[in-house]
C-alpha cells in the first residue's frame, strides 16, 4: 500500500458504526428535550418523560445493532446461493 495513499471513507464502514452513530443523534434528541419542552414539566413529569424517550432510544439502538450483525450474514447467503446458481447450500 502506497503511504500517500488519499484516505476515502467506505459506506461500509459507516453502517458498522451505525449503533454508535444512533446512539449519540438519540442522546442528543434526548437532552434537546430535556433543555427545552420538558423544562416546563414538574420533576416526576420530567423523569418519566426523559426516562420514556431514553428506553425508547435504547430500543432503537438495539434494533440497530442487530441489522449490523444480522444483514452479513444474510448477505454472505444471498453471495453463496448466487454463485451455486440458485441452489442454497445444505438443502
Amino acid at each position: 500500500m502506497p503511504t500517500n495513499a488519499p484516505l476515502s471513507v467506505d459506506f461500509r464502514d459507516v453502517f458498522f458504526l451505525l449503533p454508535q452513530i444512533v446512539l449519540t443523534v438519540w442522546g442528543l434528541i434526548v437532552l434537546l428535550v430535556d433543555l427545552g419542552l420538558a423544562k416546563r414539566m414538574s420533576s416526576t413529569e420530567r423523569r418519566q418523560t426523559i426516562g420514556r424517550l431514553s428506553l425508547i432510544g435504547v430500543a432503537v439502538v438495539m434494533v440497530a445493532a442487530e441489522v449490523v450483525c444480522l444483514l452479513p450474514v444474510y448477505a454472505n447467503q444471498y453471495a453463496i446461493t448466487r454463485s451455486l446458481g440458485g441452489v442454497r447450500p445444505g438443502g
